[in-house]
């Protein structure tokens, strides 16, 4: 039962440090993205892609492993009587290693969502940028009642430097 108890604790060791992996190369994202530079981006988005790769087929083996052993994808499997371990510190250090994964997975999520923020206002600063380079009017009334163009509602066309 405790070399049970120890394959887990591996598995589970393995995927905190690849959401720790993940969780820097989000952050090196982040400080690229704030800072415009396209070229490390291009080099960090291959490394998050290797990252959630490596993070998604341990996570993965860890849940077969777990479905083998009928232990319940839960936030109880640590209590489960094939991964107790009877040393009660080996089994608090299990405990403390599941928590800290679900909150490095947590952690990850709030990140990815400012990410995320963050180049959809990069995109629409660009496509602002984009629209006032082709002269582009932002009036919703390009047509009247009747299907004819209103007055001042054409195209600009593109603006010159």
């Amino acid at each position: 039962m405790d070399n049970q108890h120890f394959t887990f604790l591996t598995m589970l060791e393995k995927e905190l440090a690849a959401a720790k992996s993940l969780h820097q190369v989000l952050n090196e994202e982040r400080s690229s993205l704030q800072a415009s530079d396209l070229d490390t981006l291009k080099t960090i988005n291959n490394k998050k892609i290797a990252s959630l790769k490596q993070l998604q087929k341990l996570s993965q083996l860890r849940c077969e492993w777990m479905q083998q052993h009928d232990i319940a994808l839960s936030a109880n499997c640590i209590r489960h009587p094939l991964v107790l371990h009877s040393d009660p510190e080996q089994q608090e250090k299990l405990q403390l290693t599941w928590q800290m994964l679900a909150d490095q997975f947590e952690e990850n999520g709030q990140l990815t969502e400012i990410l995320s923020e963050i180049v959809l206002q990069a995109r629409k600063r660009t496509m602002t940028m984009l629209n006032l380079l082709k002269g582009k009017n932002d009036s919703d009334n390009l047509y009247n009642h009747k299907g004819k163009e209103q007055p001042g509602s054409g195209r600009l066309g593109f603006v010159s430097a």
